[in-house]
């Protein structure tokens, strides 16, 4: 599985460092003045035994990231800002695409948010060829 901490905005070694992320995001947001880090994660090469290979392939996709007024005008008027969500780590989340606010664990779990994730990396031109083709193989 290939893994995107090695990879940089320009398909470059990254030296990104491993942390653990936070059990409490809004509380964790709310602490630290400029939003998550990048090297922060969803999952880690500790959860592999306990989830798919796609799925983790897929979660390592995305960075924690909270919702701004910015993205109120993208149609998420339902969440309020500093509200806890993660976004393409490629891209950032650039014009809003590739940034998702599930409001529930039912929400966070359903096929359609992978979908969109997965939808999301396929387009998105910032993600390595490498991690595009990774997940197509891992999700046949």
């Amino acid at each position: 599985v290939i893994d995107p901490s090695k990879f940089d905005q320009d398909n470059a070694q990254s030296s990104m460092t491993k942390t653990r992320f936070a059990p409490s995001m809004a509380k964790m947001n709310a602490s630290k003045k400029g939003g998550p880090k990048k090297e922060e994660y969803f999952v880690y090469p500790e959860d592999k035994s306990t989830i798919t290979p796609y799925v983790y392939c897929l979660m390592r996709q995305v960075k924690p990231c909270t919702f701004t007024e910015a993205d109120r005008f993208l149609s998420r008027s339902k969440s309020t800002v500093g509200f806890a969500g993660f976004e393409c780590r490629h891209c950032n989340g650039h014009a809003g695409l590739g940034r998702y606010f599930p409001s529930t664990p039912k929400a966070l779990s359903t096929n359609s948010t992978s979908q969109n994730i997965y939808s999301h990396i396929q387009k998105c031109r910032k993600c390595p060829q490498e991690v595009k083709d990774e997940l197509k193989n891992l999700k046949n």
